[in-house]
């Protein structure tokens, strides 16, 4: 095996979080800093060379994607990570659910505390308000229905002294760029002598030894190699990080040992307690009023697959603030040679507050073999009754003037209009957000269930951090993007006081 020197922090998974992690850690030019990505790097913003469809914001993209089986669990395998693969959409959680951080993290965690990140990511990416010639036809209609049953009309849609609330996203676009954390943040630190990327190479795992994690071992270009540092940052997202550990002989023993992986420190909450947001739609047959208008919108180039939402109370929820969102989604279907373009039109019914719970086991001990991922949707019964009432509510909508005028149901269809009816859809028509989190949750070292402390420190292991969405305690009622950005750069402030790496030893033969 091929040994290097080392940094004097290491940062595992150049995603959202592990951009945000290099550029601020590096700010500091006496500590040398490595970030390591699976997927590949293509450079800074200006040098051009980056895929067409990573820098369309208007749409998913459909490459450079980890290939998971179940597509509920889709990830980005890019430099950038999921900021440059996702809708965009930059919204805040509500206060209460920062606040509901507060106990497992004493009190180091609140909506007080991490305002002032949440602020400076939004600004960081670049975040503006769709314009109203950005709204297509489809999201025009939602938000004058939403107008006619009453629902109030900020001009921001994070304005969080509303209930409920009807507006444009904002998004982290610059015109249409797609403008993701290596954007943001990477880019301004890559010309540091301190800062080193490492693109398109696997973790494999941590040695662990003496509660101190003594190397890592990865992969690049089909070579084994070790690499040492004074502190590693697991970084990889709510999969990755757990899946890293639990490589490394951290996890629920009994899970390790079905992989032949000898357990190194027992921590039954690794991998456990996964939260993400799902949800259920209704599709629409269109108009030859909305079939034009999209068509015309079409050809400015200006049709994003969605560009408003609305957040709304389903009356399960018991407090009086959102917890589910309505968006309408256009999707472009595939054109034939010289027919005219043409699309499909939902209302997605997306569960903000959620309840149920599900994990993240190895398939092997192999890092070439993905996670297992097992969401756990709508396990928990409020959570089928929540999504059964956003549908009712997602259909009340589409009944007002303004929707019932472009577009008609067709499917489930207004026959099916039952609580049961509806259950039995949902439970056959339901995808997930991508927002996972909570598989490495913060928490006291005396909660079983808990992986770090408050400040992202593996529990029992004196030098490894974890700094991304698999830390929450607990899911927010927004897409998670931001909040991710604000706790790595939260993380990072605590970690600027690192100091330098002692030397790895005689073995090595430089940096990488």
């Amino acid at each position: 095996m091929e040994r290097t020197a080392g940094f004097d922090v290491v940062i595992l998974g150049g995603g959202t979080a592990g951009c945000v992690l290099a550029a601020r850690l590096s700010e500091d030019p006496s500590v040398s800093v490595g970030l390591i990505e699976a997927g590949p790097d293509y450079g800074s913003w200006d040098e051009g060379r980056w895929p067409e469809d990573i820098l369309d914001a208007r749409s998913l993209p459909p490459s450079h994607g980890w290939g998971f089986e179940d597509s509920n669990a889709s990830r980005a395998r890019i430099i950038g990570g999921c900021s440059s693969h996702n809708a965009c959409f930059v919204v805040w959680g509500h206060p209460m659910d920062y606040d509901a951080w507060s106990d497992p993290t004493d009190r180091e965690w609140t909506f007080e505390t991490l305002e002032p990140h949440l602020r400076r990511a939004e600004r960081m990416l670049r975040t503006r308000i769709h314009g109203q010639d950005e709204l297509g036809p489809w999201d025009k209609a939602l938000l004058k229905a939403a107008d006619e049953l009453g629902y109030p009309a900020p001009e921001n849609l994070n304005d969080l002294s509303f209930l409920e609330a009807a507006a444009p996203y904002p998004v982290n676009a610059a015109k249409e760029v797609r403008w993701n954390t290596a954007f943001a943040y990477l880019d301004a630190g890559r010309g540091r002598k301190n800062l080193q990327i490492l693109d398109r190479t696997l973790v494999d795992r941590l040695v662990i030894e003496d509660g101190k994690a003594s190397s890592i071992r990865l992969i690049r270009y089909e070579q084994s190699t070790e690499l040492f540092a004074k502190t590693v940052i697991l970084a990889a997202g709510a999969y990755g990080s757990p899946a890293i550990l639990l490589r490394s002989g951290v996890g629920p023993e009994d899970d390790l040992r079905r992989v032949g992986i000898s357990p190194v420190l027992p921590m039954p909450g690794v991998g456990r307690r996964l939260k993400d947001h799902c949800g259920s739609w209704l599709e629409f047959e269109p108009t030859d009023r909305l079939r034009n208008e999209t068509t015309e919108h079409a050809k400015e180039g200006r049709v994003w697959q969605s560009a408003s939402v609305l957040k709304a109370r389903s009356g399960v929820n018991d407090v009086g603030y959102w917890d589910i969102q309505l968006y309408p989604w256009t999707d472009a279907l595939p054109e034939a040679p010289g027919a005219p373009p043409s699309f499909q039109f939902y209302l997605a019914v997306k569960l903000q507050k959620v309840a149920s719970m599900g994990s993240v086991r190895l398939a092997s001990a192999n890092p070439a073999d993905l996670p297992i991922v097992e969401h756990g949707f709508l396990a928990e019964s409020e959570d089928r009754q929540r999504l059964v009432e956003g549908m009712k509510l997602g259909r009340r909508i589409a009944q007002a003037g303004a929707m019932r005028r472009v577009a008609v149901e067709v499917d489930p269809g207004m026959d099916v209009s039952s609580n049961e009816g509806l259950d039995r859809f949902v439970g056959s028509h339901l995808a997930g957000h991508f927002h996972p989190v909570g598989t490495c949750r913060m928490g006291p070292q005396n909660d079983l269930m808990a992986v770090t402390d408050s400040r992202g420190k593996l529990h029992g292991v004196e030098n490894v951090y974890v700094a991304d969405a698999s830390i929450f305690p607990d899911l927010p009622r927004a897409n998670t993007n931001l909040t991710v950005v604000a706790v790595a750069e939260r993380i990072a402030d605590s970690l600027l006081d690192i100091g330098p790496a002692s030397d790895p030893g005689p073995n090595d033969e430089g940096t990488p």
